[in-house]
């Protein structure tokens, strides 16, 4: 998809109140497409992190329930052969 995540990403802190939280959770095969299976659970979405600290959200949580270290990652996460590593990023808008 062509989309400006930067805007998004900006038009999403001003629709919130302060305080409020945005959660993003990244389950293959979305994120391969989206931000690179390189940037998924080894890294914590640092990519992604990025982004959206840069429209002036805060992280404030991780979420490892989904994680799976022994994704080896040498496949395809839309066509998986085995556990494949998940994570979860809650940023909150400043009050």
């Amino acid at each position: 998809m062509q989309v400006d995540r930067a805007m998004m990403n900006r038009k999403l802190l001003a629709a919130l109140k302060p305080g409020a939280s945005l959660v993003i959770a990244i389950i293959p095969p979305r994120q391969a497409r989206r931000i690179g299976r390189a940037d998924t659970a080894p890294h914590r979405g640092s990519i992604l992190r990025r982004e959206v600290e840069a429209a002036g959200f805060k992280l404030v949580a991780e979420g490892d329930f989904w994680r799976q270290p022994s994704d080896p990652r040498d496949f395809s996460p839309n066509r998986p052969t085995g556990p494949v590593d998940e994570f979860v990023l809650r940023f909150e808008k400043a009050r």
